[in-house]
């Protein structure tokens, strides 16, 4: 399945070195990218209004390495202005669950190794007799995945977003091909209150 969503990936691969502009660190220093000499804020973080570690990273990346072919440049103009445009939309999506994978990966849960559905309820059972804290740390993050699938729906349904235009708009097309997939449909829209 891991494969498969890697396949899907839709940022198109870059063709050769001249699409971005290579700057040099001096250059960087210049222009008090990410350092400033004054102790004053950097463009860097004049720009860095991303809501995760990932977004600011990535954020760093593109500043260190920028296009310099113009269809990618406008792509990004093009994505930029749909966000600032309806940036109430891009508030819809939830950070607070995108905070929560890095520690819910990191927790002990990959003992649960078996594939079939009989398999894997029989370890998740055993899990839950034996160590309650791993039955919890499944559970917290099945709900905290059906809850990133729920905002993602949500969040690519808005009708402001329905056309997104530039760089952005492969990814919204990948979103829906993800959200549209079988397995992630049946997840409900409200969350399941039960024993």
């Amino acid at each position: 399945m891991l494969e498969e969503f890697r396949a899907t990936k839709s940022e198109p691969p870059l063709k050769t070195d001249a699409e971005i502009l290579v700057l040099e660190p001096y250059t960087l220093r210049d222009l008090e990218i990410f350092d400033s000499a004054s102790g004053g804020e950097t463009v860097f973080e004049f720009c860095d209004r991303t809501r995760t570690d990932g977004g600011s990273k990535r954020l760093r990346q593109r500043m260190e390495r920028p296009w310099a072919d113009v269809e990618r440049i406008r792509a990004t103009q093009q994505s930029l202005s749909l966000i600032s445009t309806h940036r109430q939309a891009f508030t819809k999506l939830p950070a607070f669950i995108t905070r929560h994978v890095d520690s819910y990966e990191h927790e002990i849960l990959l003992m649960v190794t078996q594939g079939g559905p009989v398999g894997f309820g029989i370890e998740a059972f055993l899990l839950w007799v034996n160590e309650d804290n791993h039955y919890h740390s499944i559970v917290r993050g099945v709900q905290y995945a059906c809850g990133l699938i729920r905002a993602l729906r949500e969040f690519v349904g808005q009708p402001a977003l329905a056309a997104p235009l530039g760089e952005i708009a492969p990814l919204f097309e990948e979103m829906r091909i993800l959200l549209a997939r079988p397995k992630i449909v049946e997840v409900p829209d409200e969350e399941l209150r039960g024993a």
